[in-house]
């Protein structure tokens, strides 16, 4: 299956291809994650981006961005980025620039909806088309598929990673989205289903 965007097309995607060293921007499908400088979901300061094919993870992008506001010190303290940090990078419309046909080309999956909120603030706050076309929220496959463990509670990416043995640094965005694709890849395998099994779940049978 393939999304493409018209918005994203000929020579455009071809650039895109370029800055991100691709010879094809489709995959099975990808993860992404942000961190944030403040209490605000649009102040994007890192952005991580792992791509899915045959199964495996074999890619993984992540830039810093500028998010044009201030830091505020309890964002700092979860993942340790500063103003100074992001001085010089990039701010969210060149990000946009660099990884927007990758979102729109793939199924784009994020380990709750904050991610799909961040990118949609994001993208309104420089007004701007929101990249993400075609969304999965990984704690709704987690959830689904190891009901009796992780229905109700411990579904977060920390306690998930741990359950399973994944070593990684939490509340980077490169990490978070790479375990995030790792823990998809698992559940899709445990349930014998696809990304677009999810993508396009089967309505539940009313009752009589």
């Amino acid at each position: 299956m393939r999304f493409l965007n018209s918005l994203f097309g000929g020579a455009e995607k071809e650039r895109q291809l370029q800055s991100l060293g691709l010879a094809d921007l489709q995959y099975d499908f990808i993860t992404f994650d942000f961190e944030t400088a403040n209490t605000s979901s649009a102040s994007i300061c890192q952005i991580g981006v792992a791509a899915v094919r045959n199964h495996q993870v074999v890619d993984v992008f992540t830039d810093l961005v500028d998010p044009e506001e201030p830091f505020h010190f309890g964002n700092v303290n979860v993942h340790g980025l500063t103003e100074e940090d992001v001085y010089g990078a990039p701010i969210y419309p060149q990000i946009v620039d660099k990884y927007g046909a990758l979102f729109a080309c793939n199924i784009a999956v994020s380990h709750s909806a904050f991610d799909k909120t961040a990118i949609h603030r994001a993208s309104e706050k420089y007004s701007l088309t929101n990249p993400l076309r075609h969304w999965v929220d990984s704690t709704r496959i987690v959830r689904q598929t190891w009901p009796q463990q992780y229905g109700k509670r411990g579904y977060g990416l920390g306690n998930l990673a741990k359950d399973f043995g994944l070593e990684f640094g939490h509340h980077d965005a490169g990490e978070d989205a790479r375990v995030t694709a790792l823990i998809v890849l698992r559940a899709l395998e445990e349930g014998n289903k696809t990304i677009q099994d999810w993508l396009n779940p089967t309505p539940a049978k009313k009752k009589r």
